[in-house]
Order: structure tokens, then C-alpha cells, then sequence
């Protein structure tokens, strides 16, 4: 399973990495520093990944909600689970509007709780959403885990 980790922090990302090999052993992990990369450019190939892992807080890069609204109808663009430091009702939702399959709070996390998140986003079947030319995975049994 190929990952992508997008966050503005190093240290974050080297948790997140060390958590994944630990639940899935035979992850396949890229990062992405927002800071030093910007924003994806229109030809970036998604389709390397099968799950993206995005903080909420991406520095100048924006907020991990408004990275799904941009790429989320990109070609491949792949399942996201959302990290957040603060979780609220009003996040909650747009995350899961916007297309997440998780919101995970960053001060609960554990090798398990990312390896699962991760998990069911990749077996999560990918599905169209209204206008047709779009997916991602979702639905009706999209949650919120605490």
C-alpha cells in the first residue's frame, strides 16, 4: 500500500511514519512538506497512492479541508484520512464533506488507530459522487473517530 503523508511539520511526519510501519508493516510511505514544496501542482500524479494522510494544519500551505475541496476531484486522487489537532462539530463535518473517510484527533493516535484508519480507507470502495466525474471514497458510513 503506497501513502501519502502531507504535513508542514517534519517531527509529525516521522511519528505518523513510525506508526505506520508498526500497524502495516509493508506500507509504502512518501512525505510531502508543505513548507518546502507548496501546493501540488495541476499534473501531480495522485495515482501513486492509494491513501493520503493530511494534517488539518498545513501552515502557508492552507488546511488539510481545503486541500480536499481543491484535488479532491482530481484524476486518482486517492482515500484521505484526516488528522486534526483541534477537533469540533463544524470540522468534523466539512472534513467529511469535503471527501475525508476519517478524521482521527493528532492527540489520541496510535500505531493502531492510524494503521485502521488507513485500512478501511483503502478497502472503502470508491464510489462517484453526484456530478459524475469525481471520486472518492465515502458514503453514508463515513465516521468521525474519537
Amino acid at each position: 500500500m503506497n501513502t501519502l503523508l502531507i504535513d508542514e511539520s517534519k517531527r509529525r511526519m516521522q511519528i505518523v511514519r513510525r506508526f505506520l510501519a508498526k500497524a502495516i508493516p509493508d506500507v509504502a510511505v512518501t512525505e510531502y512538506d508543505v513548507d518546502q514544496r507548496g501546493l501540488p501542482p495541476h499534473a501531480f500524479d495522485w495515482s501513486e497512492y492509494d491513501v493520503a494522510i493530511i494534517n488539518q494544519e498545513l501552515g502557508v500551505g492552507g488546511t488539510g479541508v481545503a486541500w480536499l475541496e481543491k484535488y479532491r476531484g482530481a484524476a486518482n486522487f486517492p482515500a484521505v484520512v484526516l488528522i486534526a489537532n483541534q477537533l469540533d462539530a463544524k470540522l468534523m463535518q466539512s472534513a467529511l464533506e469535503a471527501g475525508a473517510a476519517t478524521v482521527l484527533p493528532q492527540r489520541d493516535l496510535t500505531p493502531d488507530l492510524i494503521g485502521d484508519a488507513v485500512k478501511k480507507a483503502f478497502e472503502e470502495p470508491r464510489r462517484a459522487t453526484r456530478d459524475g466525474d469525481r471520486t472518492f471514497g465515502g458514503g453514508d458510513d463515513l465516521e468521525v473517530v474519537k
